[in-house]
């Protein structure tokens, strides 16, 4: 017989109880007002097979053998087969399943899923904090762990379908399906609640429901020092402060090829993928995308991310981007809502707000923006609206474009830029910029130490006072900059030179001082400039796929004619459907 000494045991299991039902030996009614105590210094016998060595695991098969692991905080255990945990919801007085380790012991051990189930499993843990199937990891390992309709319900913090507070130790290939994970409390996520070091690597959570106070994540719900690789989530996230698609809040720590679908709902720091980076030490979030739409009664709100802050840190987002629709009120962007140097990114999602808002980014500062571009359709707001940037206030933009229209009801509407106060340097807008006042077709206002150099726009200018092609109002510089006369409508402009559309795509009318050889592309009297390490060869409104090139690999080959082979018989008239 193997009995294992716990300094704190949640009920005693004894050899001869009625069915599978769970009696606690303890006193209290196990009701919020009357809470279970729990006894200390009590055996627990595991009763399934193995020896909990990591040559000789411990094997669960069924959900009395999984709430065993309760008396053995740092053995190895095995699921043998699937488990069905549907019972859990009429143990312990309706409080459930009781989570493996507490914050004065947590689990230290080793779990193995094997890629079995675990199905039902239900928790109830009232006020109490550290909910979920672990309530607390120390350094442990949980490996191929999978649930299936896990319902998690917490009036404390630190909730999780799987873990509610991890420290150090790995997470890796678990998934979650069809989570309900409901806390009043913060710390909140699909998989886990909070990690704090280690890694979370290759984890998914699908069709989750999460909601929470604050921090609350569709995987995870705060992030300290902490990796997440690999790993997805889609969900539908409800919070208040600091909610994200991915993870609510983060706090530094890599995030990388991680994405997330769904929809996130919140008040403030509100993002597709993460709601509130925070940087107290270096953060770097790298192939991450976002398709979940986001909606932020508050300020702070992006499509991938609400809000970066820096600390004594930096923040570099790179090879991402999102697609979703983004509606907030202030520091509203299709990716970003306010802050983080990117690069390589982009969103294509509408974006809706009432100051600084932008197709890309809300507001800039300090911060750095190259080589990405936005082309949602629409950006609205009504100061400070950009189809790019909403308000530039420092560091630098270069070598990025949008596509967007650009809308505002008061103040401050550019095709690129809202309004810009710093440095902005090879971009171009082909949106409409429409307004009341400060309306132009690359940037509303450029003001202070706004330098603008070697920029372009196309599109429309509609606005009632101080519009301009180019720009509305400049109080900064501005050089080699260029509007097309005709597209935009409009003759006049507070910065830049007005060009013909013949004008606009002949090469002699940019370079010099344009760079031509590394920077931008033409294609005479056929295109405008284009950026050439953005802008594709084949495949854009200025460069169709060749005709025959069947595969859209942009040339006709014996490929294409494979490809006209494969789909020779295929019927395609609407009633083959």
């Amino acid at each position: 017989m193997k009995k294992i000494i716990v300094s704190l045991v949640s009920m005693v299991l004894m050899l001869g109880l009625v069915e599978t039902a769970r009696a606690f030996s303890g006193s209290g009614s196990g009701t919020e007002e009357d809470s279970n105590v729990i006894a200390s210094d009590i055996f627990i016998e595991f009763t399934g097979g193995g020896s909990g060595t990591e040559e000789d695991p411990y094997i669960i098969t069924d959900v009395n053998e999984l709430q065993e692991m309760q008396g053995g905080l740092n053995a190895w255990y095995e699921l043998g087969n699937d488990v069905n945990a549907f019972d859990t919801v009429n143990w312990n007085a309706g409080q459930g399943f009781l989570p493996v380790g507490d914050s004065a012991h947590g689990f230290a051990g080793h779990f193995d899923g094997k890629g079995l189930t675990i199905e039902g499993l239900f928790i109830n843990s009232g006020s109490s904090d550290y909910s979920g199937l672990f309530g607390v990891l120390s350094g442990a390992t949980i490996k191929d762990a999978t649930l299936v309709d896990p319902n998690i319900i917490s009036g404390g913090s630190y909730t999780g379908s799987l873990v509610g507070y991890k420290s150090g130790g790995t997470i890796i290939g678990c998934s979650t399906y069809k989570p309900i994970v409901t806390s009043t409390g913060g710390y909140c996520g699909g998989l886990l609640g909070y990690q704090k070091g280690g890694s979370v690597i290759n984890c998914r959570c699908y069709d989750a429901r999460v909601s929470g106070l604050s921090s609350v994540g569709g995987l995870e719900g705060y992030n300290e020092n902490g990796s997440i690789n690999d790993s997805f989530a889609d969900a539908i996230v409800t919070g208040s402060s600091s909610c994200g698609g991915l993870v609510g809040y983060w706090s530094y720590g890599n995030l990388t090829n991680s994405h997330t679908s769904g929809v996130v709902t919140g008040t403030n720091n509100v993002g597709g993928l993460v709601g509130f980076a925070y940087a107290m030490g270096n953060i770097i979030f790298s192939n991450c995308s976002s398709q979940a739409s986001v909606t932020g009664s508050g300020d702070y709100c992006g499509g991938l991310v609400g809000r970066t802050y820096r600390y004594g840190g930096s923040i570099t987002i790179t090879d991402c981007h999102a697609t979703g629709w983004v509606v907030g009120n202030n520091y509203v962007g299709g990716l970003s809502g306010y802050g983080g140097s990117l690069t390589w990114c982009y969103a294509t999602g509408n974006v809706e707000g009432f100051e600084r808002v932008g197709g890309l980014v809300g507001h800039t500062s300090g911060t750095n923006v190259s080589r990405s571009y936005s082309s949602g359709s629409i950006v609205d707001g009504a100061r400070y609206v950009g189809g790019c940037v909403g308000y530039h206030e420092s560091g630098s933009i270069s070598r990025c474009f949008s596509t967007s229209d650009a809308n505002v009801s008061e103040i401050d509407c550019g095709g690129f830029v809202g309004k810009s106060a710093a440095a902005i340097t090879d971009c171009f807008a082909t949106g409409k910029a429409s307004g009341y006042n400060f309306v132009g077709g690359f940037a509303g206002e450029t003001a202070g130490s706004a330098n603008t150099a070697n920029c372009y726009s196309v599109g429309q200018v509609l606005g009632t006072f101080n519009f301009g092609g180019f720009a509305g109002y400049n109080s900064g510089t501005c050089n080699a900059c260029f509007w097309d006369l005709q597209t935009s409508g409009v003759g006049i402009s507070a910065c830049g030179t007005g060009k013909t559309t013949a004008e606009m795509m002949q090469l002699a009318t940019f370079d010099p001082p344009w760079n031509s050889a590394t920077i931008w592309g033409i294609d005479e009297a056929q295109t405008y400039p284009y950026l050439m390490e953005l802008w594709p060869t084949c495949g854009d409104p200025w460069h169709p796929y060749p005709i025959g090139d069947l595969n859209y690999d942009c040339s006709v080959n014996l490929l294409d004619f494979a490809a006209f082979a494969n789909h020779w018989l295929e019927c395609t008239a609407p009633e083959c459907d």
